[in-house]
């Protein structure tokens, strides 16, 4: 028994390091961003603090001590610290080292010693506590008591008491709590009352910049960016990774050289020796044996769900979380899981889907398959296969399959379900495996040949395309021994019919892909919804490239419908897309746009079903940014065609990715941002060049333009002499890019009657297929080579038709991309009462522009008031901002947006942590502190 002191008090001995503030590491890397967090967290003030309590909450070697240490530092903190250990489970020992940490306090409050602080009883009861915050509510000046892992604390009745202190504490009091898992306290009711600041995982991961100084400048590695890329999307911000990430490229270094450090980078994973030690001993043995199982089986899942946990853990050894009547046991681990901050990642807002860390599942499915051996991993592997099948997500299914090496299984779904597979899976999988089929099973096997034909044709590979339709057609000669109906063959043909119509789309030959789609429509049975689908949009998109806008708004109507029919939602997607297109070259430009944000809201429907972001939704996105970079919503089209070329890499479509990489160049280019712009307009051209060389000079066209716009003559007449095109006779509508950069060119070396002669040509063409969206372009060309010809009043005449078609839709790029020539023309039009509002808006915006353009600075976009905040809201986060001050609901703002649900709610989410609220009102209140309403 602990014996009395000699004060009359009961004492046990104290291991008094636990009470030691840890000092900032000189190593360690300032995080501003997260110290200014916790000190607004704080609210500091002549009265006190402005909250009670500060929560820091993440898995182990988050950094949470570490950045506890230097906030105490650099705010100059006087705190009380305890580090708690298993041991502080017993009350009496627990609120024992709590007054021993504040009987330590330098300097200590003015009026108190170290014996002013009540003896702790044995056990510690209600009495006690009341002294003791009677004794905490005579100090005037700032305390904080800092309680470093907390998650270690179970014991009912010291958390029964520690809410009793937070629920009392005096206002020169604040609590800090750091720990892997939240306490058992009523959280909800202190984020209501605004008493709670929180940091947690998503907060504390290093952002790339944080990476960078870190493993550069604290650890000395002197990396390339795209060795710290590589790693950190490994580490996923996990500070602890980076510390051993170090460690080990340091030995590398020293023992192998540069060459060590590449091998390193590229094979580093969670089995590696320091990250195994690490989370062995941190993480995976303090779980019950249960947990252990669940973690081991489940991490050969990329992304799980409590029913594809069910079904391949079958039944656990013992219980883990507590019983209930309303989860299942698995979607109970999950839960408990994720509460215990386990390296485990919801997917979605519904807490349905999760993954683990990068590192943490490498290491998991190592020790696994030690324990298993390889033939218990493929079985495993096996069992996901029936789950995902069975729920039909079949691309799922596949992967799974490959890696139980299950060939008759993977050869038999694909069969079935080949253009499902290409439409809602990344390619790379489903290619390799099908690139190492002998050539006698695709002979054997013309379904299983006819899925590899179509994965060939969206990866844009052509030549071992065509030989793999003729090997099919080879497998239905006569001759070939095979047995099939005739009713089966021409199904077949009607998918050969189907990959060659895109095919030749792809390469502008309207009239045969035409035909040929026509050809699949005819032989493709009325079941084979999917495949009839996708031959009449090919059939809408001969249609649209042969000028006929509305039968091809027709065909993808009937192509939506059949998808629909078939639940096919990657070409619902893509139809939606390609009738908003229809629509935007029509010059109906919100059409366009509501077209796109349906298709995202059924990408955003299939993501919170599956947990899966559908690839397809990048086209959507890229669409989109299209049309916001008309609105000159500069912002916003850059995040929508950011997101949508990553989406497209991710899916590895080669027949998208020119698109997607366009319309990022654009983007860029309108911002300032030349070299980057360049990159992905080049990116463009050479992808487009192996499938389409029709689409490929439109895009080196764009290419010369932007040379033009620099000044750079001589590249873009250069550009222009090479052009392998004929500008005399009749013009080729696919070109429409080239003609008119090859007029620009030209107006630029003086040749004003070629020019405006080319442009007259091709804008009698695009007017006669009524493309609005073009006509307008053209329109202002013209009058920009007329003004540069010295007809002004010609000029005014064209330009005020074109403000006539542009301004009922609200075009603007079209007008700025001309850049200074347009300003004259605009002011005169102005001048001249030319739809007056319109030419008003389009000056201001054009002024703007040439302002910010010759000052070589972007104009800022975030209010001044937004200097109080450590990261200032985004242009779009203050437009979202803003709509939440209506009664809109959240899919209401994002039908005003033009934007998805989910991206209103991932604005919302990240105003509410910039603004540091967990409320609309609250935002709103802080808002109005600030002055952003």
């Amino acid at each position: 028994m602990a014996e009395p002191d000699s004060g009359g008090r009961q004492s046990i001995p104290l291991l008094r390091t636990r009470l030691y503030i840890p000092p900032p590491r000189r190593e360690w890397v300032s995080r501003p961003r997260l110290l200014k967090r916790l000190e607004e967290g704080l609210g500091l003030g002549s009265d006190g603090f402005a909250r009670k309590i500060t929560l820091i909450s993440a898995p182990a070697g988050f950094g949470k001590t570490t950045l506890l240490s230097q906030c105490i530092a650099k705010c100059e903190l006087v705190a009380a610290w305890v580090s708690l250990d298993e041991g502080d489970n017993d009350p009496f020992r627990f609120w024992t080292y709590i007054t021993a940490a504040l009987a330590a306090l330098e300097p200590l409050p003015d009026g108190l010693s170290a014996e002013s602080w009540p003896v702790v009883p044995s056990p510690p009861d209600d009495a006690f506590l009341t002294e003791l915050v009677n004794i905490m509510s005579g100090i005037r000046q700032p305390v904080t008591l800092v309680l470093d892992d907390l998650h270690l604390i179970e014991d009912a009745s010291v958390h029964h008491g520690l809410v009793f202190l937070l629920d009392n504490l005096p206002p020169y009091f604040h609590l800090i709590l750091a720990g892997r898992a939240d306490p058992p306290w009523p959280m909800a009711r202190l984020r209501a009352r605004g008493e709670l600041t929180e940091l947690r995982a998503p907060d504390l991961r290093f952002t790339p910049d944080e990476a960078t100084t870190w493993l550069n400048q604290a650890a000395g590695l002197a990396l390339s960016g795209d060795d710290i890329s590589a790693l950190d999307r490994r580490i996923e911000g996990w500070a602890a990774g980076l510390q051993m990430a170090a460690i080990s490229l340091q030995g590398h270094r020293e023992a192998q050289g540069e060459q060590g450090v590449a091998r390193f980078i590229r094979t580093f994973t969670g089995s590696h020796r320091f990250v195994l030690d690490y989370l062995m001993e941190e993480v995976i043995n303090q779980q019950s044996p249960a947990t252990q199982e669940f973690l081991l089986k489940t991490s050969v899942l990329e992304r799980m769900c409590a029913g594809l946990c069910d079904a391949v853990l079958g039944t656990l050894t013992d219980a883990v979380a507590q019983p209930s009547l309303l989860l299942s046991p698995s979607q109970a681990l999950l839960e408990h899981l994720e509460a215990a901050n386990l390296f485990l990642i919801p997917l979605d807002d519904e807490r349905r889907w999760y993954r683990y860390h990068n590192l943490f599942a490498d290491l998991l499915r190592s020790r696994f398959e030690q324990q298993v051996g390889s033939e218990g991993l493929r079985s495993v592997h096996a069992q996901a296969s029936r789950w995902y099948e069975d729920n039909g997500l079949v691309a799922e299914a596949v992967r799974h399959a490959i890696e139980s090496d299950d060939f008759d299984r993977v050869a038999r779904l694909v069969e079935e379900n080949a253009l499902q597979l290409i439409y809602y899976v990344e390619l790379q999988p489903v290619m390799r495996w099908l690139d190492t089929q002998p050539p006698d099973v695709m002979q054997s096997r013309p379904w299983l040949g006819l899925g590899h034909a179509w994965a060939l044709l969206y990866a844009g590979r052509f030549e071992p395309l065509e030989m793999r339709l003729q090997d099919v057609e080879a497998s239905l000669e006569p001759d070939s021994g095979a047995e099939r109906t005739q009713a089966e063959e021409q199904q077949i043909k009607g998918h050969i019919a189907a990959i060659r119509s895109y095919a030749t789309w792809l390469r502008g030959e309207a009239g045969q892909t035409a035909q040929l789609a026509k050809e699949a429509m005819a032989l493709l049975p009325a079941k084979d919804t999917q495949a009839r689908s996708f031959a009449v949009g090919t059939l809408g998109g001969a249609l649209q490239y042969g000028g006929d806008l509305t039968g091809a708004l027709e065909a993808y109507g009937e192509a939506f419908s059949l998808s629909q029919a078939a639940d096919n939602r990657y070409l619902m997607v893509i139809m939606l897309c390609q009738m908003a297109n229809v629509h935007r070259l029509a010059g109906r430009l919100e059409q366009a746009a509501e077209y796109c944000r349906s298709a995202l809201q059924l990408t955003d429907e299939h993501a919170r079903q599956t947990g899966q972001q559908l690839p397809v939704a990048g086209y959507a996105r890229s669409h989109l940014s299209q049309i916001l970079y008309e609105w000159n919503l500069l912002d916003s089209a850059l995040d929508h065609a950011q997101e949508g070329l990553a989406l497209c890499n991710l899916w590895g479509q080669k027949t998208i990715a020119p698109f997607c990489n366009h319309r990022l160049a654009r983007v860029l280019f309108a911002r300032g941002e030349t070299e980057a712009a360049l990159k992905h307009a080049r990116l463009a051209t050479e992808t487009a060049s192996a499938m389409s060389m029709w689409n490929h000079y439109n895009l080196r066209a764009w290419e010369a333009w932007v040379q033009l716009d620099r000044g750079n003559l001589k590249a873009a007449a250069d550009w222009a002499k090479s052009v392998p095109l004929k500008t005399a006779g009749k013009l080729d509508p696919r070109f429409l890019g080239v003609y008119s950069v090859l007029a620009q060119v030209w107006a630029s070396e003086g040749r004003f009657d070629e020019a405006l002669d080319l442009l007259e040509r091709t804008l009698t063409g695009e007017e006669t297929g009524d493309r609005i969206d073009n006509v307008t372009g053209l329109l202002v060309l013209q009058a920009e080579v007329l003004q540069k010809q010295g007809e002004a009043d010609k000029a005014l005449r064209v330009l005020s038709h074109a403000l006539s078609l542009a301004a009922p839709e609200g075009y603007v790029r079209t007008f700025l991309d001309r850049g200074e020539a347009l300003g004259d023309l605009l002011q005169a039009a102005a001048a001249s009462g030319v739809q007056p509002d319109y030419t008003g808006r389009l000056l201001k915006a054009w002024r703007q522009e040439s302002q910010s353009s010759q000052s070589g600075q972007p104009e800022p976009v975030t209010a001044p008031s937004q200097s109080l905040l450590i990261d200032p809201l985004s242009e779009r986060e203050l437009e979202v901002l803003k709509y939440l001050g209506t009664s809109l609901t959240v899919p209401e703002i994002a039908d005003q947006l033009y934007v998805a649900v989910s991206t209103v709610r991932s604005h919302t989410k990240n105003i509410y942590s910039k603004l540091d609220v967990h409320s609309r009102m609250e935002a709103l209140r802080r808002a109005e502190d600030l002055q952003l309403l």
